[in-house]
C-alpha cells in the first residue's frame, strides 16, 4: 500500500487519459468478441449435472446471500447517496464548498443510469437465459446481434448491479489516501459483480465493461465539476 501511495504519476497516467481509455475499451471488446473467455469463465459457476448455478434458490442460505450481496450493498449505496444529498444541503446553507458532495452524488447516480440505458440497446442476454446454460435463448455476442432477428431483446450488458459499486471509485478524488478510495469502489464493484456472475446473471465481460464505464464517467464528472484537468 505504501508503495502504491508513492508511485509517480507518470507510471499510472494512462488511467487518467481518455484516449488511452478508449483504446483499452476497444481492446477489451475485441478480446471478448473474438475469444471464448466469457463462456470459459462462466462454466466454473454452472453445474452441468444439476443444471444449476453456484448461487441460486436451491442453495441453503440463498436468501441471506441475496440480502447481503444484492439488497444489502445496494441499500448501503442508496443511504450513502442520500447522506451526500443531505450534506450538500447543509453545506449550501452554511455557504461551504459543495463540490465534493455533488461529485459523489452524480457519480452514484449517473453511472448506474448510463449502464441501465445501455442495457436497453445492447441486446445481450444474461447467461441464465441462454440455451448453453439450460435456458431458451441463443448465445449471441455483442457485435453479432445485428445478424439475428430477435423478438425479445436481451438486457444483460453491461452489468447494472456492479456499476453501483464501481461508482464508489470516485472516492479516489475525495479521500486523502487516494488508492484506498479507489480500492473501496473497485472491490465493492467486483464483490457485487462476482455475486451476479455466480448466479448466472452476467458474464465477466459485462462486469469489466461496467468498470470501464464507471471510471470513464468519474473522470468526466471530475473535469466538469472541479473544472480541472
Amino acid at each position: 500500500m505504501i508503495y502504491l501511495e508513492n508511485m509517480k504519476a507518470n507510471n499510472i497516467k494512462f488511467i487518467f487519459n481518455k484516449k488511452y481509455l478508449l483504446i483499452i475499451l476497444i481492446l477489451i471488446l475485441m478480446f471478448f468478441e473474438f475469444s471464448n473467455t466469457d463462456v470459459f469463465i462462466q462454466n466454473f459457476f454452472f453445474n452441468r449435472k444439476t443444471n444449476t448455478w453456484i448461487i441460486g434458490e436451491h442453495l441453503n442460505g440463498y436468501q441471506i446471500l441475496k440480502l447481503i450481496f444484492y439488497k444489502g450493498i445496494k441499500g448501503v449505496l442508496i443511504i450513502f447517496g442520500i447522506t451526500q444529498i443531505v450534506l450538500t444541503i447543509i453545506n449550501y446553507k452554511a455557504k461551504k464548498d459543495m463540490k465534493k458532495n455533488i461529485f459523489i452524488i452524480f457519480s452514484l447516480s449517473l453511472i448506474p443510469l448510463t449502464v441501465a440505458g445501455l442495457k436497453q440497446v445492447t441486446n445481450v442476454y444474461c447467461p441464465y437465459e441462454l440455451n448453453i446454460y439450460n435456458g431458451n435463448k441463443l448465445y449471441i455476442k455483442l457485435l453479432e446481434k445485428s445478424s439475428h432477428n430477435l423478438k425479445i431483446k436481451g438486457k444483460g450488458f453491461p452489468a447494472g448491479h456492479a456499476s453501483g459499486g464501481f461508482s464508489l471509485m470516485c472516492l479516489f478524488f475525495i479521500m486523502k489516501r487516494k488508492i484506498l478510495g479507489f480500492m473501496i469502489g473497485f472491490f465493492t464493484g467486483w464483490t457485487m459483480g462476482l455475486y451476479q456472475m455466480m448466479r448466472g446473471a452476467h458474464f465477466l465481460s459485462h462486469t469489466i465493461i461496467s468498470l470501464w464505464i464507471a471510471w470513464f464517467l468519474i473522470l468526466f464528472l471530475k473535469k466538469i465539476i472541479f473544472k480541472e484537468n
